[in-house]
């Protein structure tokens, strides 16, 4: 019994593990494909008719971040083959995601002046169109979050906002620390100064020595060695 239930405990790892890795392959050949899309310059291209439609969809949707996006997708892909024999961590995705859509609609702030809407359906809709039609911004993902921390903390508290979000998954990813980053450029600081105090210190006494050696040619001839008789005549 207890062989059994190994040989299905097996089985079943196997069985999720060969679907992962079919779906992180389905995944890579899905952000190739857009990358295809992406930089088919005509219809008569490789991607054809579905890839121009796609590519149009995915500036609407990502604006001019749509060039990095299918790049990121097949990476995804990749990192699902490898990590295939692992349970999915969702907590990590949905961070990544909002650290992603944090970034996303930072940038969408410098793009404001351009987008004339009152409503959240129109303000999407804006920038939908000035991604696709002129690849600005990054598109209807990015004024999702966008539209409501505009309208109650305005353009600046925009910035802060998302800056804040994107500062502190990266504090949690990277686990650095805020005060360590300070300490550590307090300590270079305090290094390149003392460097060059140093450097000034070596100069300027390197600039004395100068001073105190005699020119050439100026040396004061000694009396004791003229002949007194070119006196007596």
């Amino acid at each position: 019994m207890a062989r059994g239930k190994k040989r299905t405990r097996k089985a079943a790892s196997s069985e999720d593990t060969h679907r992962e890795e079919i779906a992180g392959l389905i995944t890579a050949a899905l952000g190739i494909f857009f990358i295809v899309c992406i930089f088919a310059a005509s219809e008569s291209s490789a991607a054809g008719l579905v890839g121009m439609w796609i590519r149009d969809r995915l500036f609407g949707l990502f604006g001019f971040a749509a060039y990095p996006i299918p790049f990121g997708i097949v990476a995804l892909g990749v990192l699902i083959i490898i990590n295939s024999h692992r349970p999915p961590r969702w907590h990590q995705v949905l961070l990544w995601s909002a650290f992603g859509l944090s970034v996303l609609s930072f940038v969408s702030v410098f793009f404001l002046d351009e987008i004339a809407a009152d409503t959240f359906g129109s303000f999407v809709a804006s920038y939908y169109d000035l991604g696709w039609s002129s690849v600005r911004g990054c598109g209807a993902v990015s004024a999702i979050p966008l539209y409501p921390v505009r309208l109650y903390l305005g353009r600046a508290g925009a910035y802060l906002f998302f800056a804040t979000v994107i500062l502190s998954i990266a504090i949690i990813k990277t686990r650095l620390s805020l005060r360590a980053m300070g300490n550590g450029i307090r300590d270079l600081g305090a290094r390149a100064v003392a460097t060059a105090r140093d450097y000034h210190q070596r100069a300027r006494s390197l600039y004395v020595e100068d001073l105190d050696k005699p020119a050439r040619g100026s040396e004061t001839p000694d009396l004791r060695l003229i002949d007194s008789s070119v006196f007596s005549s």
